[in-house]
């Protein structure tokens, strides 16, 4: 989080935040950083990931973004 607080932009953080907010089963915060990573940098080598882990969790927004 503080990493973000110091470069909000930073994909790689974003991505990194949600696997751990994942692990911890806190599912809408790990919803809200993969829509900020996909909204930050959409062509990321991760989307993929991320998308595939927002189904997982229970939502399919990231598809078709």
């Amino acid at each position: 989080r503080e990493a973000l607080s110091l470069y909000p932009a930073y994909s790689q953080a974003h991505y990194n935040l949600a696997v751990l907010l994942r692990k911890m089963g806190r599912r809408e915060e790990c919803l809200e950083q993969c829509r900020k990573f996909l909204q930050v940098d959409p062509f990321h080598p991760l989307t993929e990931r991320v998308r595939e882990m927002m189904r997982e969790v229970g939502e399919g927004e990231g598809e078709g973004d």
